[in-house]
């Protein structure tokens, strides 16, 4: 994650416009779609947006990225118009023939941010296979994520929601109806791509959607996914953090090894600058402070890892025994670490609240 800069000579350099891209749901008067001459699997879309608000640009240049949304790899002002160049987003509502492995890797890509923006109290508006995109990488792999709202208007639709907010039109919490709608999301990917036919005219069929689920025979990892998002009590049903903890729980039980997905922008400009420094050799048990400068400014308690600040004892050149962990936006956390990751209990603080819970290889369990 970083700050934007809009300085970047060569960014066009390696890339051919191929054809005119297409979405309306995107904030764009015109978008072309540039192909890479190395890789013509790796794309980006070319947005040309009329500037008006130097506004738009203090943005720019303090914008912070997340790993699965969409991300801005360059930007830059010709005459009157501000021309922005970001990931090819490819929505799921495009594409076919998804497999088990698939669907369990967007589970894992898209619960990880829900979760991120639960914590940061921000609500996904787009939570429908319009909404949920497939990018190819600079890493050549696919991932998944969600668009930026700098770059995406919130498309809203109709039968992608909890059965409440439907036909009572009373908003539930909003992270658990998201909950409901990813569950839809992966029906559709699993070829169950009508969910109006669950919405009956006075109520929600839960017995026939079972029967649908039952004869995908999804393998049990899946199955009992789905069961947590379409508990039918409201008050019942996971939020979005809670979901996330659910499936990092799964990935373990069941070893299914999910990559982590690393920010990485095409324009070298833009990326998180790494400082080299000397490490002092360090006995065992021996209390030391370690600095991690190019930690992001957001954090959460559901994934420890971009702390800034550590103090504590070490072990085989790891953290190990029991530290603290400080955050740049204020936050802490105290507790027992293994093998340089928090495990175990411990504390996480922020402002005047705090979260007493356990934590496996520095994710929040419960």
């Amino acid at each position: 994650m970083g700050a934007l800069c809009d300085n970047s000579s060569h960014f066009l350099m390696d890339f051919d416009k191929t054809s005119n891209f297409d979405n309306e749901n995107f904030r764009f008067k015109e978008m072309n779609v540039l192909t890479h001459r190395a890789d013509n699997k790796f794309k980006i879309i070319h947005g040309i947006l009329t500037f008006r608000d130097e506004k738009v640009i203090e943005q720019l240049k303090k914008k912070t990225q997340h790993t699965n949304s969409l991300n801005i790899h360059h930007w830059q002002v010709k005459n009157d118009d501000l021309h922005v160049y970001f990931d090819y987003p490819e929505p799921i509502s495009q594409i076919d023939n998804f497999d088990h492995l698939e669907v369990w890797t967007l589970i894992n890509h898209i619960t990880k941010i829900l979760s991120l923006l639960q914590d940061l109290k921000m609500h996904y508006c787009a939570l429908n296979p319009s909404g949920i995109f497939r990018v190819y990488t600079l890493q050549q792999k696919y991932v998944y994520k969600i668009a930026d709202s700098f770059l995406f208007r919130p498309l809203y639709m109709k039968y992608y929601q909890s059965p409440t907010n439907y036909y009572q039109h009373e908003q539930i919490e909003y992270f658990k109806s998201d909950v409901f709608a990813l569950g839809l999301v992966c029906l559709h990917c699993l070829g169950l791509k009508e969910p109006k036919h669950f919405f009956k005219t006075k109520q929600f069929d839960f017995k026939e959607l079972q029967i649908k689920i039952k004869e995908l025979n999804l393998p049990e990892y899946l199955h009992r996914f789905l069961d947590q998002t379409f508990i039918e009590h409201d008050q019942q049903r996971p939020n979005c953090q809670q979901l996330y903890s659910f499936v990092v729980k799964l990935n373990e039980e069941y070893k299914i090894q999910i990559e982590n997905v690393e920010l990485k922008l095409y324009n070298h400009a833009f990326q998180p600058h790494v400082h080299q420094h000397q490490q002092k050799v360090v006995n065992d048990g021996e209390r030391v402070e370690i600095l991690n400068p190019d930690a992001p400014f957001e954090c959460t308690h559901y994934d420890l890892s971009t702390w800034c600040h550590f103090i504590g004892r070490v072990a085989n050149g790891k953290r190990n025994g029991k530290g603290e962990l400080k955050f740049k936006n204020g936050c802490r956390f105290i507790g027992s670490f293994i093998d340089g990751q928090a495990n175990g209990t411990g504390v996480f603080y922020y402002g005047q609240q705090e979260i007493i819970g356990y934590w496996k290889d520095d994710i929040f369990m419960k």
